[in-house]
């Protein structure tokens, strides 16, 4: 490659980093306290513990089951009559010793119930590999739940988890990516008159974006590896 291009190439590199630069300043991007509090990998901690506070009608957030409802809305896939004023939200909630077999106990990750005993589960996976029999243990604590299979980008469990179980008929799947992220929207329009709420809701959405490559950051690196890709195929075409 002669001088000029590489002269014409790093200045469209600089171009393009002041640029995204002053995007994260204006914007304040970079700046997340999840991430600052070494959270944004803990399932429990952070992520199980901040949906599940959404999803309580009884949650500090003062707007009762707002969130649940848009939550069963998007989410609930067996069409269930959910009482969700009566709802109660536990993490971690323990169903007893892990059998022999590995098909009852454990522990589920966040499971809703209301005054009726209808279940909602939800499998929440960060990093975390499966568990042998998991998905299985949680349907056999509530055959009729809705069971949901959470993971970043909507990957399917493996089948040492769910058995005989049937994706789209016993539980199914989605993503932090796409679907919460739906979610979080649609709850952050609901609080826009609400500060506090709604800025808190942004940050978990910043952290989301982070996790699964959608923030600005990650559309710097694209554009720059699409600007790499374009200047070397010019460069070949004239060669």
């Amino acid at each position: 490659m002669e001088t000029h291009h590489y002269k014409n190439l790093l200045t469209q590199v600089k171009t393009l980093n002041v640029h995204y630069n002053k995007i994260n300043e204006l914007t304040g991007e970079n700046f997340n306290i999840f991430r600052i509090l070494k959270l944004e990998t803990s399932e429990v901690r952070m992520h199980s513990a901040f949906l599940a506070a959404l999803l309580n009608p009884n949650g500090y957030h003062g707007q009762k089951d707002k969130f649940l409802k848009l939550f069963i809305k998007l989410f609930c896939f067996k069409e269930k009559l959910i009482d969700t004023a009566t709802c109660k939200v536990e993490v971690e909630k323990h169903t007893g010793f892990i059998s022999e077999n590995g098909t009852e106990g454990g522990r589920i990750d966040i499971i809703i119930t209301d005054q009726f005993e209808n279940n909602i589960i939800i499998e929440n996976k960060i990093y975390a590999g499966d568990q042998t029999n998991q998905l299985i243990r949680y349907f056999n604590h509530s055959p009729n739940c809705d069971l949901m299979y959470l993971t970043l980008d909507g990957k399917e469990p493996s089948e040492s988890s769910f058995g005989n179980l049937i994706n789209d008929t016993h539980f199914k799947c989605y993503s932090y990516k796409s679907d919460i992220l739906n979610w979080l929207e649609e709850c952050r329009k609901e609080v826009a008159t609400y500060p506090i709420i709604r800025e808190s809701i942004t940050q978990y959405i910043n952290l989301i974006k982070h996790l699964t490559n959608q923030t600005l950051n990650h559309s710097m690196e694209d554009e720059l590896n699409q600007l790499l890709i374009n200047k070397f195929r010019s460069v070949i075409f004239y060669c």
